[in-house]
């Protein structure tokens, strides 16, 4: 997934920082749920998508990952949480098709989150369905302020304003 290469790049870049002002380290996951409603994807997996949105929060508190974030986290995202134990999480901006997808649950407390939506989006591959874009915020882990960016870039392709 585009989005879950931006995340890692970006994470790496923001830990090679971090690590420059002060030693230490945390545990950073980006995860795209699938969590679209079955109508739209069944995401080619048997089981029911709660039970199965149970089983990923588990994973994630069983993971004992700092900071997690997630795409695609729209119509299970409450399975996801009844099931995870982070501490620090956002709430939900909405299912298909008002919520942007993007959630974070995290070990530590951030400020200042922000939910950008993207200027224009591929009808054709669906990416037009929900308002896809990125969060940003800050974290302060371990006395250090980290900028994080959770982002889902769209499925399809515009060369030029023509699709």
């Amino acid at each position: 997934m585009p989005g879950s290469i931006l995340n890692s790049a970006l994470c790496a870049s923001l830990m090679a920082t971090a690590a420059a002002a002060q030693s230490g380290s945390f545990t950073f996951l980006t995860y795209n749920v699938a969590g679209l409603p079955p109508i739209f994807n069944d995401n080619g997996v048997p089981g029911d998508k709660g039970v199965n949105s149970n089983l990923i929060g588990e994973q994630l508190a069983r993971g004992a990952y700092d900071v997690v974030h997630l795409q695609e986290d729209f119509n299970y995202h409450a399975y996801i949480y009844e099931t995870d134990d982070h501490p620090y999480r956002t709430a939900t901006s909405g299912g298909v098709p008002f919520g942007s997808g993007l959630n974070t649950v995290a070990n530590y407390e951030w400020t200042g989150l922000q939910r950008v939506k993207w200027n224009e989006c591929n009808l054709n591959s669906g990416d037009c369905l929900t308002p896809k874009g990125f969060t940003f915020m800050t974290a302060n882990i371990g006395g250090v302020a980290i900028d994080l960016y959770n982002l889902h870039a769209d499925a399809g392709y515009v060369l030029h304003g023509k699709q």
